[in-house]
């Protein structure tokens, strides 16, 4: 004489398959059949080279449209922020707005460099998640 398993508690629903055990048994009932199988990841490289030459694009191709225009757009604001500051350093009158002006230009540079590393590590190890 054999019975059905069933799972108790209020959150059933994600209960794993039970076996069909005897009363006589000594073995828990609550073994799933057979454990999940662990998905091969993919190597998320392509998509870093992707965004290492526009970045974002590697976000794109994996289908995370919305982090893409985040890195594209904060790539593309750094970038017109650092070229603003660099001409206005080059026209300023006095040698102390020039010294403001280049400096804000790098800063925006290198922040605009830290963008697209980001970008491209981001687009790594979300193709390692494929």
């Amino acid at each position: 004489m054999s019975i059905q398993a069933v799972g108790a508690g209020f959150n059933t629903y994600n209960a794993p398959k039970m076996r069909k055990v005897n009363f006589g048994d000594a073995q828990a009932a609550s073994q799933p059949e057979s454990a999940p199988k662990k998905k091969e990841k993919k190597g998320g490289w392509g998509y870093s080279i992707a965004s290492g030459f526009l970045p974002g694009l590697g976000q794109f191709c994996q289908g995370r449209t919305a982090d893409g225009f985040k890195q594209l757009g904060s790539c593309l604001g750094l970038g017109m922020l650092s070229a603003t500051a660099y001409m206005l350093a080059m026209n300023a009158k006095n040698k102390y707005a020039q010294i403001a002006g280049i400096a804000a230009g790098v800063v925006a540079g290198l922040s605009n460099l830290g963008v697209g590393i980001y970008s491209m590590v981001d687009a790594y190890k979300g193709g390692k998640k494929d």
